[in-house]
């Protein structure tokens, strides 16, 4: 990945929102964790997390979200 490819990864909980720059070299960084509520959508969420880590756009998102288990 060159300087200006950026990957992010996101895990979507009920109760929370985690966020982490990816970097094959160096690995995870700028890891940053919300809570949902604050946010009216998972596009405000990340938003948030880029204007808070300076990063200005991405060529990547791998995202982890929770979903309801049911027992049939």
């Amino acid at each position: 990945m060159n300087d200006q490819q950026v990957c992010i990864a996101g895990d979507i909980g009920g109760t929370n929102a985690r966020f982490a720059i990816c970097d094959p070299n160096t690995g995870f960084h700028s890891e940053k964790s919300f809570k949902c509520t604050d946010f009216g959508s998972l596009t405000e969420a990340l938003k948030h997390y880029l204007a808070m880590t300076n990063t200005p756009s991405i060529n990547q998102l791998c995202l982890a979200v929770a979903g309801p288990i049911r027992d049939n």
